[in-house]
């Protein structure tokens, strides 16, 4: 049921113009829907995740279509995704709407893609949603050695009302089959 409304979810926000104006008050977070389909995966990590325990485990040299969806129903300010430089390869990257740039993390050995929006400050219009696809996402991890590589995504998405929404995927790199696992 729950992967039936986020497929409604994703249907209705292809479907709907992307743009709002800003309300006058929002206190509700950013929402997202992160789906990795390829290598016998099929799976959509929500805002709901169990973070703490569970983990997304990726074949090494394996390739995945990554489609990345993130909403506010009061308009979307950014988002970062900050990931270890050299783990992955992203190719045939699309955004609906908006920016995306590869900005400075701050740190040496991990990357960020950051998205805002394009719109004229004055124009009292914002997004509500975006989606990002990466058609051809790869698994690289460090050389083969038979060993589990972890390594960390950062997900932030920050509404025009403040409003963040930040989760940490514990990304696993291996010789095994995708899947969603154990962090133990």
């Amino acid at each position: 049921m729950k992967k039936l409304l986020h497929a409604s979810i994703l249907l209705g926000m292809i479907l709907v113009s992307c743009k709002t104006t800003l309300p006058p008050r929002d206190t509700r977070p950013p929402e997202f829907i992160l789906k990795i389909i390829g290598d016998g995966l099929n799976e959509e990590i929500t805002e709901d995740f169990d973070f703490d325990n569970k983990a997304l485990y990726l074949r090494r040299e394996a390739s995945y279509r990554v489609i990345f969806t993130f909403t506010d129903q009061g308009g979307l300010k950014e988002m970062s995704w900050i990931y270890s430089a050299g783990v992955i390869s992203l190719g045939g990257e699309t955004t609906a709407a908006g920016f995306l740039s590869i900005a400075n993390s701050g740190d040496p050995y991990k990357q960020q893609r950051k998205w805002i929006p394009l719109l004229p400050d004055d124009s009292g219009e914002v997004y509500r949603s975006n989606i990002i696809t990466y058609t051809d996402f790869k698994a690289i991890g460090r050389p083969p050695s038979g060993s589990i590589d972890n390594y960390e995504w950062e997900i932030v998405i920050t509404d025009m009302r403040d409003n963040i929404t930040n989760r940490k995927l514990v990304l696993r790199i291996t010789d095994e089959p995708s899947r969603i696992g154990s962090i133990d």
